[in-house]
Protein backbone atom coordinates (compact mmCIF):
# COMPACT_ATOMS: atom_id res chain seq x y z
CA UNK A 1 0.00 0.00 0.00
CA UNK A 2 1.17 3.67 -0.50
CA UNK A 3 0.97 6.38 1.70
CA UNK A 4 -1.90 7.87 0.03
CA UNK A 5 -4.61 4.58 0.27
CA UNK A 6 -3.11 4.32 4.03
CA UNK A 7 -3.98 8.77 4.86
CA UNK A 8 -7.60 8.18 2.67
CA UNK A 9 -9.91 9.76 5.20
CA UNK A 10 -7.33 11.09 7.57
CA UNK A 11 -6.58 14.83 8.01
CA UNK A 12 -3.49 15.52 8.63
CA UNK A 13 -1.59 18.96 10.79
CA UNK A 14 2.04 19.88 10.70
CA UNK A 15 2.59 22.41 13.62
CA UNK A 16 5.63 24.60 13.80
CA UNK A 17 5.41 27.11 17.17
CA UNK A 18 7.73 29.81 18.04
CA UNK A 19 9.39 30.35 21.51
CA UNK A 20 8.30 32.70 24.19
CA UNK A 21 7.18 32.29 27.54
CA UNK A 22 3.49 33.15 26.80
CA UNK A 23 3.34 30.87 24.05
CA UNK A 24 4.60 28.15 25.76
CA UNK A 25 1.76 28.67 27.98
CA UNK A 26 -0.90 28.95 25.15
CA UNK A 27 0.46 26.17 22.90
CA UNK A 28 -0.69 23.37 25.34
CA UNK A 29 -4.55 24.32 24.64
CA UNK A 30 -4.13 25.03 21.23
CA UNK A 31 -2.95 22.09 20.23
CA UNK A 32 -5.61 20.12 22.31
CA UNK A 33 -7.92 21.78 20.03
CA UNK A 34 -6.20 21.22 16.85
CA UNK A 35 -5.96 17.59 17.75
CA UNK A 36 -9.59 17.11 18.35
CA UNK A 37 -9.94 17.40 14.40
CA UNK A 38 -6.42 16.53 13.21
CA UNK A 39 -3.53 14.38 13.76
CA UNK A 40 -0.44 15.69 13.72
CA UNK A 41 2.54 14.74 11.46
CA UNK A 42 5.58 17.09 11.39
CA UNK A 43 5.74 18.66 14.88
CA UNK A 44 8.43 21.36 15.95
CA UNK A 45 9.28 24.89 17.30
CA UNK A 46 11.66 27.06 19.03
CA UNK A 47 12.91 27.57 22.45
CA UNK A 48 9.15 27.12 24.72
CA UNK A 49 7.73 26.47 21.20
CA UNK A 50 10.39 23.15 21.38
CA UNK A 51 8.93 22.36 24.93
CA UNK A 52 5.41 22.85 23.89
CA UNK A 53 6.01 20.67 20.54
CA UNK A 54 7.76 17.50 22.80
CA UNK A 55 4.46 17.86 25.11
CA UNK A 56 2.46 18.04 21.53
CA UNK A 57 4.42 14.72 19.71
CA UNK A 58 4.35 12.50 23.27
CA UNK A 59 0.53 13.23 22.90
CA UNK A 60 0.09 12.20 19.48
CA UNK A 61 2.41 8.91 20.09
CA UNK A 62 0.35 7.91 22.87
CA UNK A 63 -2.99 8.40 20.70
CA UNK A 64 -1.12 6.53 17.68
CA UNK A 65 0.01 3.47 20.05
CA UNK A 66 -2.59 3.65 22.90
CA UNK A 67 -4.66 -0.12 23.02
CA UNK A 68 -7.23 1.42 25.49
CA UNK A 69 -10.11 3.08 23.54
CA UNK A 70 -10.87 5.30 25.90
CA UNK A 71 -7.43 6.52 26.81
CA UNK A 72 -6.14 7.85 23.08
CA UNK A 73 -6.83 11.27 24.11
CA UNK A 74 -5.32 11.36 27.39
CA UNK A 75 -2.13 13.21 26.17
CA UNK A 76 -4.23 15.67 24.85
CA UNK A 77 -6.53 15.66 27.56
CA UNK A 78 -3.55 16.59 29.79
CA UNK A 79 -2.09 19.23 27.43
CA UNK A 80 -5.28 20.68 27.83
CA UNK A 81 -5.49 21.56 31.57
CA UNK A 82 -1.79 22.40 31.36
CA UNK A 83 -2.54 25.88 31.51
CA UNK A 84 -4.85 25.86 34.68
CA UNK A 85 -2.50 23.78 36.31
CA UNK A 86 0.50 25.82 35.88
CA UNK A 87 -1.54 28.59 37.47
CA UNK A 88 -2.59 26.62 40.64
CA UNK A 89 -0.74 28.62 43.74
CA UNK A 90 2.35 27.04 44.13
CA UNK A 91 3.97 24.47 46.90
CA UNK A 92 5.90 27.40 48.63
CA UNK A 93 4.08 29.86 50.53
CA UNK A 94 3.02 33.32 48.85
CA UNK A 95 0.96 33.98 46.28
CA UNK A 96 2.33 32.85 43.39
CA UNK A 97 1.61 30.29 40.46
CA UNK A 98 3.04 26.87 40.01
CA UNK A 99 4.46 28.76 36.60
CA UNK A 100 6.68 31.44 38.91
CA UNK A 101 8.32 28.64 40.79
CA UNK A 102 9.33 27.18 37.42
CA UNK A 103 12.32 29.92 37.07
CA UNK A 104 13.17 30.38 40.62
CA UNK A 105 16.95 32.82 40.51
CA UNK A 106 20.28 31.49 42.30
CA UNK A 107 20.84 32.63 45.72
CA UNK A 108 23.07 35.38 44.32
CA UNK A 109 20.27 37.02 42.40
CA UNK A 110 17.45 36.50 44.95
CA UNK A 111 17.47 39.97 45.84
CA UNK A 112 16.87 41.56 42.04
CA UNK A 113 14.74 38.75 41.48
CA UNK A 114 12.47 39.81 44.00
CA UNK A 115 12.87 43.74 43.14
CA UNK A 116 11.79 43.10 39.77
CA UNK A 117 8.67 40.73 40.13
CA UNK A 118 7.50 43.30 43.17
CA UNK A 119 7.85 45.80 40.40
CA UNK A 120 5.73 43.84 37.70
CA UNK A 121 3.19 43.30 40.21
CA UNK A 122 2.39 46.88 41.17
CA UNK A 123 -1.03 47.80 41.45
CA UNK A 124 -1.40 50.63 43.90
CA UNK A 125 -2.16 54.50 43.51
CA UNK A 126 1.08 55.16 44.79
CA UNK A 127 3.33 52.88 43.02
CA UNK A 128 1.25 54.15 39.59
CA UNK A 129 2.45 57.58 40.94
CA UNK A 130 6.44 56.29 41.19
CA UNK A 131 6.94 54.85 38.11
CA UNK A 132 5.71 57.88 35.24
CA UNK A 133 3.20 57.21 32.95
CA UNK A 134 5.55 57.89 29.65
CA UNK A 135 6.39 54.55 28.98
CA UNK A 136 4.70 51.61 27.21
CA UNK A 137 2.34 49.96 29.61
CA UNK A 138 2.34 45.78 30.77
CA UNK A 139 -0.09 44.29 28.62
CA UNK A 140 -3.32 43.84 31.02
CA UNK A 141 -2.15 45.71 33.69
CA UNK A 142 -1.83 49.39 34.14
CA UNK A 143 1.77 49.45 35.63
CA UNK A 144 4.51 50.96 33.08
CA UNK A 145 7.13 48.48 31.83
CA UNK A 146 10.36 49.66 34.26
CA UNK A 147 13.45 50.90 32.11
CA UNK A 148 16.45 48.49 33.73
CA UNK A 149 18.76 49.03 35.70
CA UNK A 150 18.11 52.86 36.01
CA UNK A 151 14.73 53.04 37.74
CA UNK A 152 15.68 50.65 40.63
CA UNK A 153 17.18 51.63 43.27
CA UNK A 154 21.33 51.45 43.32
CA UNK A 155 21.51 49.44 46.51
CA UNK A 156 19.64 46.90 44.48
CA UNK A 157 22.20 46.47 42.20
CA UNK A 158 23.79 43.56 43.17
CA UNK A 159 27.07 41.94 42.15
CA UNK A 160 26.93 38.51 41.65
CA UNK A 161 30.74 37.74 42.80
CA UNK A 162 30.01 40.19 46.07
CA UNK A 163 28.26 37.56 48.84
Amino acid sequence: MSNTELDWGRRFCDVVMKGGITSGVVYPSAIAELAAKYELRNIGGASAGAIASAGAAAAEYRRQTETIPAQKSAGFDRLRGLADELGQPGQQSGPHSRLFHLFLPSKQAQPIFSILTRILNLKSVISRLILPNTRPRHPGRGVPAPRFPDELPQHALVDPGVQ
